[in-house]
């Protein structure tokens, strides 16, 4: 397979690279005068680090957004790689996932009839077998120079306990990962409340935001689509709710479909006809 039907590159800023990997996951590049910056390494079935070779050579300082395999299997290919340390333990749990996620996804492949994403000469053992060199423990707002270009990553537990966004001060652009988007994930059972997420996804109000960019989707979503992710936890109920059974480790949760014409004023996010919420079953009430 050709690397460019592997990976799709699109240069949305200047110098601001969202590399789309098969599989579905956004890795992005932000290029400064003096160093580079890749958010996330993607499943890691390709080379990432060749395809950042070609758009450039600068310094390259990689982080984790958080701590879940589509966004750490590449890990291997670098050095050194940040992440919040409180992700370090989801990444350990995952690690331990990888043949159970090897086999699922070959699963739901063959039931589609769909070409892998991972090469014809694939060897799950050796991918297994492939960790992180070495991680560089990040804490909270904590700021990047890129060479005029500053990044801040904001700590917001929610989807995983050291999920991380990136702020770049530079576009605008929110780079929230798994934190804000139509869908939001938190249905393990982490420690944090999902009005304790709403208080921590507020914050986030104070940066000049252009737009926002998650790590699954090309959407740009206004700043909006916070205040809907807060209407929809606040409007959630278990009775409104059907159990959701996670394909790969079995894990039980509900999911919450909530329509955005029900919330007041949201003429902004009309393209985006309805939020999911997925949540463990202890989140029903806090």
């Amino acid at each position: 397979m050709d690397t460019k039907e592997i990976f799709k590159i699109t240069e949305i800023e200047k110098n601001t690279y969202r590399i789309l990997e098969l599989g579905g996951n956004y890795l992005t590049l932000l290029l400064g005068t003096k160093k580079a910056m890749l958010i996330d390494t993607g499943f890691g079935f390709y080379n990432s680090k060749k395809v950042v070779e070609k758009i450039t050579d600068l310094p390259l300082i990689v982080v984790n957004s958080h701590g879940h395999l589509d966004h750490t299997g590449g890990n291997y290919l670098y050095n050194e790689i940040y992440i919040n340390k409180n992700d370090l333990k989801t990444y350990s749990r995952y690690e331990k996932e990888k043949e159970l996620m090897i086999e699922t996804m070959k699963k739901r492949y063959d039931k589609l009839k769909k070409e892998y994403i991972w090469p014809e000469d694939f060897n799950g053992k050796e991918y297994v077998s492939k960790t992180t060199k070495k991680f560089i423990p990040m804490e909270d707002k904590v700021k990047f120079d890129l060479g005029d270009r500053i990044v801040e990553f904001n700590k917001i537990p929610g989807h995983t306990l050291g999920q991380m966004v990136a702020f770049d001060y530079q576009t605008r652009i929110l780079f929230s990962s798994d934190a804000v988007a139509s869908s939001l994930w938190m249905y393990y059972d982490e420690g944090i409340s999902l009005m304790d997420y709403c208080n921590n996804i507020e914050n986030l109000k104070k940066y000049p935001i252009k737009y926002i960019l998650s790590a699954h989707l090309d959407t740009k979503f206004p700043m909006e689509i916070i205040d809907a992710l807060q209407a929809t936890i606040k409007a959630r109920s278990a009775a409104k709710s059907r159990v959701f059974i996670h394909p790969r480790n079995k894990h039980k949760a509900l999911l919450f479909k909530y329509n955005t014409e029900n919330i007041k004023g949201f003429d902004k996010i009309s393209s985006i006809p309805r939020m999911n919420l997925i949540y463990a079953p202890s989140l029903s009430t806090d």
